[in-house]
């Protein structure tokens, strides 16, 4: 699953203010379970350095999270549009995690920190790449937040 998961973030346009992986934690079990490994990295560190540090705890019962930045167009107070980072989270289910959350939520999720009204542009943005990979899915998730999905294909 974390060769699926390298395989998603490489297609990802981390920002180029503060590219790379910036966190990273192993969830053992469920979401209930305190993290067993959480280390933050400042500047960020590549996609494949990160999966390789979280590849040393590979489980089918834990969940990894990797937080990164992506640069998203925001209106600033004084109504101008301004070029900043906002956080994404890519998380990957262990096939045996949170009683096979997989099998509702995918494998591989990618929490875009998008607001609701944002998900057409989510859809956009995320179209093109899904057609040429046939692996990615863009959906709504909990709390407002959009979402990509994918399950790795055998």
């Amino acid at each position: 699953m974390l060769p699926h998961a390298l395989a998603v973030m490489r297609q990802f346009p981390f920002s180029a203010q503060q590219p790379g992986i910036t966190n990273l934690a192993l969830h053992p079990v469920s979401w209930n379970e305190p993290t067993i490994l959480e280390q933050r990295f400042r500047p960020g560190i590549p996609a494949e350095e990160a999966v390789l540090i979280a590849s040393d705890l590979l489980h089918e019962d834990y969940a990894y999270m990797f937080e990164a930045f992506w640069d998203l167009w925001i209106v600033a107070e004084n109504g101008e549009w301004t070029l900043q980072p906002s956080q994404v989270k890519f998380l990957v289910h262990g096939t045996e995690f949170d009683d096979g959350v997989y099998e509702r939520e995918g494998h591989i999720q990618v929490d875009l920190g998008l607001l609701p009204e944002s998900a057409p542009m989510c859809r956009s943005l995320w179209s093109s790449r899904a057609r040429s990979k046939r692996t990615l899915e863009p959906t709504r998730g909990c709390c407002g937040q959009n979402q990509i999905r994918t399950s790795p294909k055998s």
